[in-house]
């Protein structure tokens, strides 16, 4: 699989070591300086444990985790307080520390902003986030200090991925939930369905008469994505849903707002291609037909979670409340994750991006959603001129969702997971934490309790409870101690409780 190209680790670490620890100031706390975490969240403090179900699920696939809240990255990065700069400190530990090859930015813009890129155009000007400054670590962003990063001509931001960075634009634990359960149920969809895929396109202009070019671009673009799927895979079950030049009212065209929603909640679709321009809470189709979040709704519960790719519009822009989000957000249906712009771009370069990113989706070459943003962003800058209309449509492509997602269903044969009472809760506080930390539970019903503590190769080092207690909220602390009294080597542990309602894992970082 290309990727694109990198420094020699060597040399990014040199060159990451002023950014990462000024002398005098604050840093990674000794004993996570020389971890290894494959995959790092971060988000605010209040939704950490919301994320802690996806850090377990990765976990069981192999991958180092580690989630963090923001109130310990302000903590330890030389950059506070400000938010921007100090979750770009943490990219480079990620990536050059830890060796991470994922990182999630758990929250919305609003939560976990992105610096702004300007698009610049003879007529207009458009500024739009570029979570790309997460991923991409060299050069100096904002040369001229204007606060817009990237500027074309101006600033000197290298397009080398450090790491692959993805987004989940959601700022509330139900949501979350939702998500996190949908993406695993995706990843352990049944084999059988792991061929379908759904292109959907307007026109953009509904009095567009089959001779002029620009209105069709649209629907040329769709099917050159289209074909270019079913070339890399001729099994491929792909459906269409494309406006028509006639008839010219949309609301009775083979694309409207109830023909697009029924098409997603009818059957599974691995991954679904949209075409549509995109603002805020709203998706237009052609003639100002406008498909509104709640349209969606219908969609939860029908069990079919999907990828989406989208090709044009602001729908990752999260600044403000979006049908991305919502989709994401939707339990049991919707969106479990997908690339999408945070702003308008050119047509050339997305074609270019879209047409090379859906070769990796099902061609197998790469085995998570992230690894094909990654070839394919390559491929859009060894395939079009380095100028302005391709950066910038490089900088303003957001992955949505967890960049680990995987692509095939490989873990279709595993049972499905236990279900868990949402009021069976736990928190480690402090964490990372020394000498002392505190577990706090609760329970739904008086039930058997056993909590035991981890190391990351399955054995438990510390029972901490094991017996029947009551409803309600409890507290027991952990001393960093084994079973024998003896101090645990520094590191990451798990602790598990476990009740006759369920078991929830929570992760603990001992320091020394």
């Amino acid at each position: 699989m290309p990727n694109v190209p990198r420094l020699p680790r060597s040399l990014l670490c040199l060159a990451l070591l002023a950014l990462v620890a000024p002398p005098g100031q604050a840093t990674v706390p000794a004993d996570l300086r020389q971890a290894h975490f494959d995959w790092v969240c971060v988000t605010t403090p209040q939704l950490t444990d919301a994320y802690e179900p996806l850090a377990a699920h990765r976990a069981r696939e192999g991958l180092a985790t580690l989630v963090l809240g923001l109130d310990d990255v302000l903590l330890w990065s030389p950059a506070a307080p400000d938010t921007l700069e100090s979750l770009r400190w943490l990219a480079g530990v990620a990536a050059n520390q830890w060796q991470a090859e994922y990182l999630l930015l758990g929250g919305s813009h609003a939560l976990l902003p992105a610096p702004i890129h300007r698009l610049e155009t003879p007529t207009w000007n458009y500024d739009h986030p570029t979570d790309a400054y997460y991923a991409c670590l060299n050069g100096d962003w904002d040369v001229d200090g204007d606060g817009l990063y990237a500027e074309y001509g101006v600033d000197d931001a290298d397009p080398t991925v450090h790491l692959t960075v993805g987004r989940l634009p959601l700022d509330t634990p139900e949501e979350i939930a939702n998500a996190v359960t949908k993406i695993i149920a995706y990843e352990r969809r049944p084999a059988a369905t792991n061929n379908t895929a759904l292109f959907v396109s307007s026109l953009m202009d509904p009095y567009w008469d089959g001779t002029g070019m620009y209105p069709n671009v649209a629907l040329a673009m769709a099917i050159s994505v289209r074909d270019t799927a079913l070339a890399v895979r001729p099994s491929l079950r792909a459906g269409t849903l494309f406006q028509g030049a006639e008839p010219i009212d949309p609301y009775f065209d083979p694309l409207n707002p109830t023909t697009l929603v029924d098409s997603l909640g009818a059957r599974p679709h691995d991954v679904v291609y949209i075409q549509l321009m995109g603002n805020d809470a709203t998706w237009e189709l052609a003639g100002r037909v406008w498909v509104h979040s709640e349209d969606f709704d219908d969609l939860a519960g029908t069990g079919n979670g999907f990828l989406v790719t989208m090709m044009s519009g602001s729908v990752a822009d999260t600044r403000d409340p979006s049908v991305l989000a919502h989709l994401l957000g939707l339990p049991q249906g919707g969106a479990v994750g997908g690339v999408a712009p945070t702003g308008l771009g050119y047509l050339h370069p997305l074609r270019i991006y879209f047409v090379e990113l859906w070769k990796r989706l099902l061609d197998g070459s790469a085995a998570r959603l992230g690894d094909a943003h990654r070839a394919a962003a390559s491929a859009l800058l060894e395939l079009a001129p380095p100028i302005g209309t391709s950066l910038d449509t490089y900088w303003y492509l957001a992955v949505i969702g967890d960049p680990a997602t995987r692509l095939d269903a490989s873990l279709s044969n595993v049972g499905p997971l236990p279900s868990v009472d949402p009021r069976l809760t736990l928190r480690v506080v402090p964490n990372p934490f020394n000498p002392v930390t505190h577990l706090q539970y609760s329970l739904p019903v008086s039930s058997p309790v056993r909590i035991g503590v981890y190391d990351l190769r399955g054995r438990c080092v510390r029972t901490l409870r094991d017996g029947v207690e009551s409803e309600g909220r409890h507290t027991v602390a952990w001393d960093g101690n084994d079973d024998a009294g003896g101090r645990l080597a520094s590191g990451l542990y798990l602790v598990r409780l476990s009740t006759s309602g369920g078991q929830v894992t929570r992760r603990a970082v001992l320091l020394k």
